[in-house]
């Protein structure tokens, strides 16, 4: 019996190596898809989607804004963006929502985009790592399927360097 464990475990070892090693090879390439099915974004797209999760913007909020769920992340390899995002129920008045972002974004180095923002969102653009990051702002509600009203916040880019709000 005890030699059965210790040849199971060497196994397990093993492949907890293989698996390693499978992971090296497929960040050094690019090549290999990693991170959720359902996602399907490559071990570069989950690493550019890590660094745009941490941006101190997306847990900025408001007074009277909650969390909605937790942090999205994703890759659009239509138009080959990568973005992460928060959204937030908001209790109260749209009012400030916007302009509380602007000013939090100028503060933290965003710029307004060229790309422009509607009067029911914002758009900024932000030099991060070698890439253009685009942060957007607007909000949502019952009409997109969800209940009460809110906003997301989101930022942008991709791999190439561009983004868009």
């Amino acid at each position: 019996m005890r030699r059965m464990l210790v040849l199971m475990g060497a196994g397990v070892a093993a492949l907890t190596v293989a698996g390693a090693a499978a992971q090296v090879v497929a960040f050094a390439t690019g090549s290999s898809s990693a991170g959720s099915s359902a996602s399907s974004c490559t071990v570069a797209e989950e690493t550019l989607a890590a660094s745009l999760e941490a941006l101190p913007i997306l847990d900025a909020r408001p007074d009277g804004a909650t969390l909605r769920g937790g942090r999205e992340t994703g890759c659009d390899h239509d138009d080959a963006l990568v973005s992460a995002g928060q959204s937030y129920d908001l209790r109260g008045p749209r009012t400030g929502v916007l302009s509380f972002y602007r000013k939090a974004g100028l503060r933290e180095g965003w710029t307004p985009s060229p790309d422009g923002g509607g009067d029911d969102t914002v758009c900024l653009v932000r030099r991060t790592g070698g890439r253009d990051v685009h942060l957007s702002v607007w909000f949502i509600g019952s009409e997109h399927g969800r209940d009460g009203d809110g906003y997301h916040v989101s930022a942008t880019s991709s791999l190439d360097g561009g983004g868009r709000c």
